[in-house]
């Protein structure tokens, strides 16, 4: 079990280290795409206690006047916001998403449940969204995922939901 622990750990510290190294060195080069700035800016909305579905959201040299997410996506961005950048929301969904990853795959084979959450942690798609990219896909996928890894770490069929 302490074993397992530790290697899990490094994983996510591997996972994280990675992130901050392309968030803090790469995204200098890359210039912000409309998700980046508005994931940035509903945050900053939701703490001026406005809506974020009747602000309009300036956007390179235009104006987006559609916030095309979930209500919960500026709320769960606040807290990382305050300290910061927005994207560290998205570094500690990834966090989650590596132990739904890793509490998934034991359910199926123990002794490979390593490979998901460092290949997952390794993944760079998954480094350009969260580093660079600033996207909110993270949110909405550790939740998902926390939720399916529940279920079999209950040991519950996922028949009996007939939705899905």
């Amino acid at each position: 079990m302490r074993k397992e622990v530790w290697m899990l750990a490094v994983i996510i510290m591997l996972g994280i280290a990675i992130r901050l190294v392309v968030m803090y060195t790469l995204s200098a080069y890359n210039p912000p795409i409309d998700a980046f700035i508005v994931d940035k800016e509903s945050a900053n909305v939701i703490l001026h206690l406005q809506n974020p579905y009747t602000y309009s959201f300036p956007v390179h040299d235009y104006y987006l006047n559609v916030f095309a997410y979930l209500p919960m996506v500026p709320i769960y961005y606040v807290p990382f916001y305050v300290l910061g950048d927005f994207r560290f929301g998205s570094i500690f969904a990834d966090v989650l998403i590596i132990l739904a990853a890793y509490w998934i795959a034991k359910s199926y084979n123990r002794g490979l449940a390593f490979y998901a959450p460092l290949a997952y942690a390794l993944l760079p798609p998954s480094i350009w969204l969260s580093s660079i990219a600033g996207t909110n896909i993270m949110v909405g996928t550790a939740f998902l995922m926390l939720f399916f890894a529940a279920v079999l770490k209950k040991n519950m069929g996922l028949q009996q939901f007939s939705w899905v």
